[in-house]
């Protein structure tokens, strides 16, 4: 998509500026890399991603008794190259996969806490990146799945459905400048019917296609004007009209900007 106001991006990552928030997303990792990683997600404590063999790493491992709060539990550690798991883990022998549920940090300081089924993020989960971003919520087969928290380290909040790491679905965006997006989500995309109310006070209500106004829908401008009819693309068209706050109609294309 491409939220923008007064041709600026609503949503960034870090010092990179970004156009969507799907382009947001994408520069966050959720394994053990340290670059841009969000749809082949790289492998989880004590595997490679899922297309590759289990590692042939021998751990170091330290067991510490009576750690656990369940009853005859043990808190172990297991230290591997490039991430240490701390918790109630075991590691099968023969395959290497590890599985149980606790804490895992790896070198770069990215952060996970839940739980682990034969090496991967399975059940609710919280995954933390050094910059301040997070992610809380649903996990299956090693990726954020179901519901979940989405939060940045510059104020942007999602919280609703999500694929793959993404918003999809029906979920709340609320950018750190206090614009707010509810509505449908498609791979990181507003799409589908959805609303973005700007700080500034005004709104869209209607249609979305790949981030954009597309279809049909309404803009309002704070002091009541709307226009509504069919967007194309972010623009207005002539297939709409503008109604002013006295009941006075303007058929055509908008002459007011419409946020972007």
């Amino acid at each position: 998509g491409h939220l923008r106001i007064n041709g600026h991006p609503l949503a960034q990552a870090g010092t990179d500026e970004v156009e969507d928030f799907g382009r947001t997303l994408a520069q966050l990792d959720l394994g053990q890399g340290g670059g841009p990683d969000i749809q082949e997600l790289t492998g989880p404590p004590g595997k490679e991603p899922a297309t590759e063999a289990p590692p042939k790493e021998t751990p170091k491992e330290e067991v510490t008794a009576a750690l656990s709060p369940q009853a005859g539990a043990a808190s172990r550690t297991i230290r591997l190259s490039d991430q240490v798991l701390t918790g109630d883990f075991t590691q099968d022998p023969a395959s290497g996969w590890v599985s149980g549920t606790g804490q895992v940090v790896w070198n770069n300081g990215n952060r996970y806490e839940g739980r682990l089924v034969k090496g991967m993020r399975e059940g609710k989960g919280r995954f933390s990146w050094p910059n301040g971003s997070k992610y809380s919520g649903d996990w299956v087969a090693d990726a954020p799945n179901g519901r979940g928290v989405l939060e940045f380290g510059n104020g942007d909040r999602y919280e609703g459905d999500v694929k793959n790491g993404v918003p999809h679905g029906q979920g709340t965006m609320k950018f750190g400048n206090g614009s707010m997006y509810t509505g449908a989500w498609s791979n990181g995309h507003q799409d589908g019917q959805g609303t973005l109310r700007f700080a500034s006070g005004d709104s869209y209500a209607g249609a979305w296609l790949s981030g954009r106004h597309h279809g049909k829908g309404r803009y309002t401008w704070t002091n009541g004007t709307y226009w509504e009819g069919e967007f194309k693309e972010d623009r207005t068209t002539e297939n709409g009209k503008t109604v002013f706050p006295d009941g006075r109609t303007e058929a055509g294309a908008a002459v007011r900007p419409t946020g972007r």
